[in-house]
């Protein structure tokens, strides 16, 4: 169902990832600078911490995976969750930003994975496509 990755597109994809780490801890740290500079009691204060906390570094092979639209996700979590439901029949569908599972047996249910958040996404260029075919 899900190829495995190739040896070219894993060293693509944490290179990319690299990249986009560096990046985001390079806002990080500006971000820390200015808090810095700050009286402690103003809201911009806050609002800089709140930006600190969210920025986070991408973990994970991050890849396109395309099945009509596309969707940017970390690969090993995505073939760790379909080697789970390996003997379940799936269905998968990709919509604009989210990722939706749906598969039955003896129970029957729904998982959804959402894209990498923005600025993570706008940072990771040049990722390996998977793509997925109509039946899976």
């Amino acid at each position: 169902m899900l190829r495995a990755l190739t040896t070219e597109e894993k060293a693509q994809s944490q290179a990319t990832m690299k990249r986009a780490n560096a990046e985001l801890a390079n806002r990080r740290k500006v971000l820390v600078q200015k808090l810095r500079k700050l009286n402690p009691d103003t809201a911009s204060l806050r609002k800089l911490e709140e930006d600190l906390i969210t920025i986070r570094d991408v973990k994970g092979l991050p890849v396109i995976i395309r099945k009509g639209t596309e969707i940017i996700l970390n690969y090993e979590m995505f073939a760790r969750l379909l080697r789970t439901l390996k003997r379940r029949p799936l269905t998968i569908r990709i919509d604009p930003g989210r990722m939706s599972i749906d598969f039955s047996g003896h129970t029957d249910g729904s998982i959804r994975l959402y894209e990498l958040p923005v600025y993570q996404r706008e940072l990771l260029l040049d990722l390996p496509i998977i793509t997925l075919e109509e039946g899976d």
